[in-house]
């Protein structure tokens, strides 16, 4: 599944969501964080209610998420579409699988892929390596670790959600929707995973002024 192409598409612009997001959410207060996490559930829901009409102000809304403009998002909307479409076809056993199995061959997908390995690298420092096992850059080699265990996983659930869309068969408007839809939703998961992750690091900073 990882040598897929039509896979590795739909990962890329996975990872060129998140790799935008995080110049916005990456050291975001809670306060701030959480009315992040409250407008991309609100863009979730008001795609979901399938507004067509309002099509081109939800691009808006999800540009404005990530810090691109509404014709990048579109782009980056459509570009994960044509790419789910293909993925689906070429692995249509996805749908009789219970959702557990699903995301767990997802994940482990995800987890090969090289890009998510190369946009981690970009967003975040692990530090020099550190020789005892409880030493500080340990650490945060774990909380690095941790961050993409959340990010493959979360990138899985984002692939299910588009995959989904595809199933459920909607006439191409509407399906625009339901993909934005899972965008958002994707981004309200990340957000949180970035709260977690600075917990984690903060958590080695205090271990090593406390030694």
């Amino acid at each position: 599944m990882s040598q897929n192409p039509a896979f590795q598409q739909i990962v890329a612009a996975g990872m060129d969501l998140l790799a935008a997001q995080a110049s916005i959410v990456k050291d975001l207060d809670d306060e701030r964080r959480r009315a992040y996490v409250d407008k991309a559930n609100a863009l979730r829901a008001e795609a979901r209610r399938n507004t067509e009409s309002n099509r081109e102000g939800l691009f808006a809304d999800l540009g404005a998420l990530v810090g691109i403009t509404d014709t990048d998002a579109r782009a980056l909307t459509l570009r994960a579409q044509d790419a789910a479409r293909e993925f689906v076809t070429a692995f249509p056993e996805l749908r009789s699988m219970n959702e557990r199995k699903r995301l767990d061959a997802l994940t482990e997908a995800v987890k090969r892929d090289p890009v998510l390995i190369s946009t981690v690298e970009r967003l975040v420092s692990p530090g020099p390596a550190g020789a005892g096992e409880e030493s500080p850059q340990t650490c945060r080699a774990m909380c690095l670790a941790l961050l993409i265990l959340f990010m493959a996983a979360a990138t899985a659930m984002w692939i299910a959600g588009l995959a989904a869309c595809i199933w459920l068969g909607w006439i191409p408007p509407l399906m625009v929707l339901c993909m934005l839809g899972a965008i958002a939703a994707y981004l309200a998961f990340m957000a949180v995973v970035w709260s977690i992750y600075n917990g984690c690091t903060a958590g080695c900073e205090g271990a090593d002024i406390a030694r």
